[in-house]
This record gives structure tokens, sequence and C-alpha cells, in this order.
């Protein structure tokens, strides 16, 4: 019994972690999301057989601390569907910057990417948006390298709008 709660709580801990850095702002991945939603089903599963198997009051406090993300996360990271991606390259293509444009269970918005090392990518900004409206995606939002290492992201905030917002990405 003590060896099958050692291997449900290391794959427990294998299945979170894409999830807990998704949270954080971290993305191993960006594109599909498929995988990544069954990866957060998997681990709700080992999650639930977890909290039913403890006996430890110790444990379950982590336990629910896990509960309490994932309650968070489809909220913080995303819709299931409807995602659209846009990449944005440096001139040099050094610099990659990438925005996904979601739709939540509340409301629309996008957030940017920029690559920190190799395929793993960090969240810079969160920005809300007409719900349903895609700026990026529908070519009404616009960049400009003003160097190598800064991108400015322009972008109205409804399909209405002529007024733009800017957000500044900086690397190093």
């Amino acid at each position: 019994m003590k060896i099958i709660q050692i291997i449900f709580s290391a794959v427990f801990f294998l299945l979170n972690a894409a999830v807990i850095l998704r949270v954080f702002g971290i993305a191993l991945f960006i594109g599909t999301y498929d995988i990544f939603w069954i990866i957060y089903l998997c681990s709700l599963l080992v999650w639930i057989v977890l909290i039913c198997k403890t006996k430890k009051k110790l444990l379950i406090v982590p336990l629910c601390i896990y509960g309490c993300i994932f309650c968070i996360a489809p909220f913080r990271i995303g819709g299931i569907s409807d995602v659209h991606i846009t990449k944005i390259e440096s001139p040099n293509a050094e610099n990659t910057v990438m925005v996904k444009e979601f739709r939540r269970p509340i409301h629309s918005g996008f957030s940017i990417y920029k690559r920190c090392f190799l395929n793993i990518y960090y969240m810079t900004s969160l920005k809300d948006m007409q719900t349903g409206y895609y700026p990026f995606s529908e070519g009404k939002g616009e960049y400009e390298w003003l160097d190598e290492d800064t991108v400015i992201l322009k972008y109205p905030y409804s399909k209405d709008s002529d007024k733009f917002n800017e957000v500044t990405v900086k690397f190093n």
C-alpha cells in the first residue's frame, strides 16, 4: 500500500508540474491545448485518489492547496478552445514574442509570452479584451521592433475602438 501511495505521489507531482508552471506564467508549450487539458484532467483524478486514500492530516493541507490551484487554473490559463496564437520574431530571429488570444469562461483576453530559453516561454503581461475579439488574429493589432531587444505591441480594446493601447516587451 505504501508503494502505491509513493507511485501516485510521483505521478501526481509530474502531471502537475506543467499545470502549476502555467498558473505562475511559465509555459513549456504554448500551441495546442489538447495535451495540456488531458494532463490537467489526469492530475485531478490522481488528486481525488490521493485525497481519498490519505489518512494523515498533514498531507491533507498541501493536497487542498493543490486543489485550489486547480480550481483557479482554468480562469488563469485560458479557454479550452478558440485560442489564437501569433508569433512575432525580431528582425535577426534571436528574440521571439508569442501573443496568445483566448476566450475564458467569463471574458476574453490575450497574454504575451517572451521566449526565455529554447522552447520555454514566460508570460510578461495579461490583458483583457472585448469578449470574442482577437485583435492580432484579425489584423488590427500592430507591432514595432525598436531594436533587437524591445518590441512595442499596439492593439485596440474593441472592434469599434480607434484608440490603441500599447505594451512594451523588453528582453535582457
